[in-house]
């Protein structure tokens, strides 16, 4: 499965929630690296930073949500608990060699680029003005 990559029809318009969801991506491409060549603390310690950051992300995500008093936030907010409890799983199972390395890539991948498709380009129209 190719590695995601950023592209201009992810971005939400807002720089700041693009410029996090690129820095996803970005620890995502590391994060392979790591799978492919890393041992397994480097792989925990890449799997404990996304989980980290992509927290920090969905609270700024959600705090311009409510600012801007969007209707589907209770919906996205379990949607963002799920993803950070996928992620945990992930890096246990990932740090207890349960799972293939390449699998663990694949599963994130694909799990920023929907999330960013499906549920956070929902949020735009509420806040960029047309």
């Amino acid at each position: 499965m190719p590695l995601p990559q950023w592209i201009e029809t992810l971005s939400v318009g807002v720089p700041l929630m693009d410029l996090q969801h690129r820095t996803i991506i970005d620890m995502l491409n590391r994060l392979a690296g790591s799978l492919e060549a890393g041992t397994s603390a480097m792989i925990e310690q890449g799997l404990d930073d996304l989980i980290e950051y992509t927290r920090f992300h969905f609270d700024a995500e959600e705090r311009l949500m409510r600012s801007c008093n969007y209707p589907g936030l209770d919906e996205h907010q379990a949607e963002h608990q799920r993803l950070i409890t996928e992620i945990q799983a992930l890096r246990w199972r990932g740090g207890n060699a349960k799972m293939a390395r390449t699998e663990i890539i694949e599963i994130l991948s694909k799990w920023a680029i929907h999330h960013i498709v499906d549920k956070d380009l929902a949020y735009r129209p509420y806040i960029v003005a047309p």
